[in-house]
């Protein structure tokens, strides 16, 4: 029997909200065109059996297992005065080897320094109570900004020099296309981002830290979304909104006003402006709005009719991490052999933390080592049914970094669909682990949970964009509250939870403080990761490939071109919502096509 409580979904959302990944942004990827000194990750030996992770061979990368990896905390002011240097270098090159020779040394200097804050956010994510790792962190994403400005400014140089027209024709003839959109860290919003970096760090460690006392217990956020009893439920965590809702609400509310100014300064209205129109998508600040009106009136009829049939089964399943991981192998590898040989690698080279253990912050994330061409994933995995999607959705992330030494540019959507379509196109293997019956019901469960994030999801981002439109004089935490819970209300979800959960809950959301509008991206990939799951049940094959020809983005590494040219459907395309709202009806509401499950 399926459940009608939204309670367990809504803990499996905030946990899915905390699995951000984190990928360094660079302001353009300047060694994009000169050629790599890297090997494609080899294929998996098709007849190999899949049943325990084998060595793989040598060779073809920098991989090394994760305890071996070292970390030194890099010099930040040295290496941005050589990136310095070597700008003044440049226009010198008697010829483009030794061009190439410079540009080679800066990008050395300039990943060296995200891999080691990538280390450093590992470490610290794994005990947000050890003080040398929260200051590791601290050091290097204020610092992040003074090397970036560094790293920037060697494109200017190379589009003024009298290499621009060899660069063109012998590394990329889009080399400079975007050099009008990269100024985003200069002399002025440097120091903000410093301070923005500042503010985002402290978030987390409060998220992390802050509690509350409830029946004679200490309970953080992560600690309360664990409590059995919905009443218990409801009680510490309307205590720990009290106190904590001021706090961490003024905090937003810094950070909005410091986005505010760079966007200002950088010439655009307000934040929204400049990251819609300015920065990160392919899709407008227009585009956007329209879309989230189409989830209004087209999804959420059809979210709040997959309410009262059930959201979800929520079958009772426990696997530990080897039974699941082995099963993983297997249903990887019925899809792809290529699939294997990333999982295979994840484990041997230990680029996976999935141990519970206090302090580690809670969720998932997925982040890319440079130094040695290594995706990693952090999770605690707790052997029921949400852990297991989790690692499924990391995965995703992982094998997306694992194929394109995260060297190809990608969207927070594409990001999500690498993730979302692989969940959906493993979902139909269930059955082999865990029986007919409740194999369907945990696909379900996953089509469900990839549905209800479509709705969902966007509502911060709803909410994102009020805030971010308000003049500075009503720029208020009580003003967030009640946009809060106007939206909760707008998008059909305040009928599922306690008023207090729709007004105060916002400040636990990472995303509006780490990356804003983020959560976006969970609804247009999800559209797509549906389109992938039907094509599955037609021909699995062909959605394999396609799910490949996403990942390799050969046409373009835009969201919306990337979708189409992989042969779906814009998100953004016309009807293509309600097209979602019919899948749910189809698949969730009726249920007519579990023989295909």
């Amino acid at each position: 029997m399926k459940q009608t409580s939204h309670k367990s979904l809504l803990v499996f959302v905030a946990l899915l909200l905390l699995s951000v990944f984190l990928s360094a942004c660079f302001p353009f990827n300047l060694l994009s065109g000169i050629a790599q000194e890297t090997a494609t990750p080899a294929p998996a030996d098709p007849t190999k059996e899949p049943a325990t992770a084998p060595e793989p061979e040598e060779g073809g990368s920098n991989l090394i297992p994760f305890s071996q990896m070292e970390y030194e905390r890099p010099d930040a002011v040295a290496l941005a005065e050589r990136i310095e240097e070597i700008n003044l270098l440049l226009p010198l090159s008697k010829d483009m080897d030794e061009l190439e020779s410079l540009m080679r040394e800066a990008g050395e200097h300039y990943y060296h320094y995200f891999s080691m804050r990538a280390l450093a956010e590992i470490h610290s994510a794994l005990d947000r109570n050890d003080g040398y790792w929260l200051d590791e962190v601290n050091y290097l994403f204020q610092n992040t900004a003074d090397v970036q400005l560094s790293f920037q400014k060697l494109q200017d140089t190379l589009y003024a020099s009298s290499f621009r027209e060899q660069i063109e024709r012998e590394w990329s003839e889009d080399f400079f296309a975007t050099i009008d959109d990269m100024d985003y860290v200069t002399e002025e919003t440097a120091p903000l981002y410093e301070e923005e970096a500042a503010l985002i760090t402290q978030h987390s460690e409060m998220m992390a830290t802050a509690t509350v006392e409830y029946n004679g217990e200490n309970l953080t956020y992560y600690d309360i979304m664990e409590l059995p009893g919905l009443d218990e439920y409801q009680q510490a965590l309307s205590a720990w909104y009290k106190e904590h809702n001021p706090v961490l609400g003024e905090l937003y509310i810094d950070l909005v006003t410091i986005r505010q100014e760079i966007a200002h300064l950088l010439g655009y209205e307000n934040y929204a402006a400049l990251y819609f129109n300015g920065q990160s998508t392919d899709y407008t600040l227009e585009m956007a709005r329209a879309y989230l009106d189409d989830i209004v009136t087209y999804a959420v009829p059809a979210f709040k009719d997959h309410a009262d049939v059930g959201f979800l089964y929520n079958p009772d399943v426990s696997m530990n991490y080897s039974e699941y991981a082995a099963f993983l192998r297997d249903a990887l590898y019925q899809l792809s052999p290529d699939l294997l040989d990333a999982f295979d690698a994840m484990e041997y080279f230990e680029l996976i933390d999935y141990a519970p253990r206090t302090g580690k912050d809670a969720g998932g994330m997925t982040t890319y080592i440079y130094d040695y061409d290594a995706p990693f994933i952090l999770m605690t995995y707790d052997e029921g049914a949400d852990s297991m999607i989790t690692l499924l959705h990391e995965f995703g992330h992982f094998y997306d970094a694992y194929c394109t030494y995260s060297s190809l540019y990608a969207s927070t959507d594409m990001d999500e669909v690498y993730s979302k379509g692989l969940e959906t196109l493993v979902a139909t293997k269930f059955g082999s682990a865990f029986g007919s019956s409740t194999g369907y019901e945990m696909c379900y469960d996953t089509l469900s949970g990839v549905f209800t994030s479509i709705v969902e999801q966007p509502l911060y981002t709803a909410i994102e964009l009020r805030v971010y439109s308000l003049p500075p004089e009503e720029l208020t935490v009580d003003a967030v509250n009640q946009i809060s819970l106007e939206e909760f209300s707008r998008f059909g979800v305040d009928a599922f939870n306690f008023e207090e959960y729709n007004r105060y809950d916002w400040v636990s959301m990472p995303h509006i403080y780490q990356m804003p509008f983020y959560t976006l991206a969970y609804s247009t990939s999800g559209n797509v990761a549906l389109q992938l799951f039907e094509l599955s049940l037609q021909d699995e094959p062909l959605a394999v490939d396609t799910y490949h020809d996403l990942i390799y983005r050969e046409q373009s590494d835009q969201f919306i071109e990337n979708v189409e040219a992989a042969g779906l459907k814009s998100p953004f395309s016309p009807g293509q919502v309600q097209w979602v709202a019919d899948f749910a009806q189809k698949y969730l509401i009726e249920e007519d096509w579990q023989a295909a499950a």
